[in-house]
């Protein structure tokens, strides 16, 4: 198995700065079928400048002398990032017991540290784990739950903004096989007609995605291709992609252009370390990170949000 990261103990603390951490907060950062199709804005510390920019209508009959006529607006918008973090106990103790001891040293009173399979294992599954979290944080986070989320989400953005384009959800008729075809059809007649529809993204839960194969399949058998190999299911030419951190019965419909994935990724101040518990004689390791987070969008008129 490829190795993701490099390891090497000096005294009580081994520590992955610059490109050491790098493969773990790509996997972390950048895995999942939604972000990574996302415009990612990155070193973003705490706040950043969204430009747009619209030019409105500006020819006229040619003449000798010309008015000036047309015009182009300047807008902005602020997308912030939430501070993340991370602390995780880990006990070599309770890994003696395990095949991965197998890579240990032998005697019950060296001075153990974790060799680095076994960091590695430990680290692509934090890295797994903490993507899925960053997916369904993406769409479904809310800092006015109960408990509160640690950063906003996209569903949160999106019912807050009147200029996004609603399509009224009906009960769960969008991931039901007799009904998600009709649903479907509603949200791509309310695409805007200035969208240029072969570079948007349709993201659908998977019991959306499922309902739909499952459709076709009853309307002409032969369809059922549409899920062998690498053909990508599509709703009049627009691709279907499962966004896992979706809430059910839920869907939408952006340029991925459109919507932005913000974070610090990979400055100087990030850092994954493994430290020594103090007092536990190297048996007890705490394995600490942190990074930045925030997802947004520039321009909600062109967001069509089935809710």
């Amino acid at each position: 198995m490829e190795k993701k990261f490099e390891l090497s103990v000096i005294d009580n603390m081994t520590t992955w700065t610059g490109k050491d951490a790098e493969g773990f907060y790509s996997e972390l950062l950048l895995t999942g079928d939604t972000r990574k199709k996302f415009r990612l804005m990155a070193n973003v510390k705490s706040k950043a400048k969204i430009a747009s920019l619209e030019v409105g209508d500006f020819f006229q009959a040619d003449a000798c002398k010309l008015d000036a006529e047309g015009n182009i607006t300047l807008d902005d918008k602020t997308i912030e990032v939430c501070d993340l973090g991370f602390k995780i106990e880990l006990c070599v103790k309770d890994w003696e017991d395990m095949f991965l001891s197998e890579s240990m040293r032998p005697g019950s009173n060296v001075e153990e540290n974790f060799p680095a399979g076994v960091t590695d294992y430990i680290q692509n599954q934090i890295a797994l784990k903490g993507s899925a979290f960053l997916e369904r944080l993406t769409f479904q986070g809310s800092t006015t739950a109960s408990p509160p989320d640690l950063c906003d989400g996209l569903q949160k953005k999106w019912l807050a903004d009147s200029a996004v384009i609603d399509v009224a959800a009906t009960g769960s008729n969008i991931s039901a096989k007799a009904t998600v075809l009709a649903e479907l059809e509603k949200m791509y007649l309310a695409i805007p007609a200035t969208l240029d529809k072969s570079k948007l993204m349709w993201g659908v839960t998977q019991a959306t995605f499922d309902a739909f194969k499952l459709a076709l399949l009853a309307t002409n058998p032969a369809m059922v291709m549409l899920t062998q190999g690498d053909i990508q299911p599509s709703f009049l030419g627009i691709p279907l992609t499962v966004a896992r951190g979706l809430s059910a019965n839920k869907s939408f419909i952006a340029d991925p252009q459109n919507l932005i994935y913000a974070t610090d990724l990979l400055s100087d101040e990030q850092y994954v370390s493994m430290e020594v518990k103090p007092g536990t004689n190297k048996k007890v390791y705490w394995l600490q990170g942190s990074l930045k987070f925030g997802v947004d969008y520039e321009k909600g008129s062109e967001i069509v949000y089935y809710n």
